[in-house]
């Protein structure tokens, strides 16, 4: 016999005990590849695994460095490293906001698919040698 008042949501509340111990980890497990990365970098003089580890960039090469440009107020430079390096700020915010806005979590999800496809359009257009392509 089935219990019919299952909570079947995909993910727990915040405001939930497991909503909490599942922000904590998700920010224990940022912060631990947060290290690794910055160890990888400090031993092998990239930051990007991917590329490191197939000599292939991925879709966010050029997201840090054009960060610390936009960061300088160097939007021209910024844009030369990534053109949509403010893309993953925006899916974060997105992704932040959807947690109150129950209501239009289809549009945000929406939002969110279609700036990682613009992601990915992007990395194919740069590994073909436009939009600066990457110099490996």
């Amino acid at each position: 016999m089935k219990n019919k008042n299952v909570n079947r949501r995909f993910s727990p509340s915040v405001s939930s005990r497991g909503g909490i111990i599942a922000l904590i980890s998700v920010i224990f497990a940022t912060v631990a590849i947060s290290i690794a990365a910055m160890i990888y970098q400090l031993q092998n003089g990239g930051l990007c695994l991917l590329l490191g580890m197939t000599g292939i960039p991925c879709p966010g090469c050029g997201l840090t460095r054009a960060t610390l440009s936009a960061l300088r107020g160097d939007l021209s430079t910024a844009l030369a490293y990534h053109p949509l390096f403010a893309v993953p700020y925006i899916l974060i915010a997105l992704g932040l906001i959807s947690i109150p806005l129950k209501k239009h979590r289809r549009l945000i999800l929406f939002a969110v698919l279609l700036l990682a496809a613009a992601m990915i359009v992007c990395w194919i257009v740069r590994l073909a040698g436009g939009w600066n392509g990457y110099d490996i």
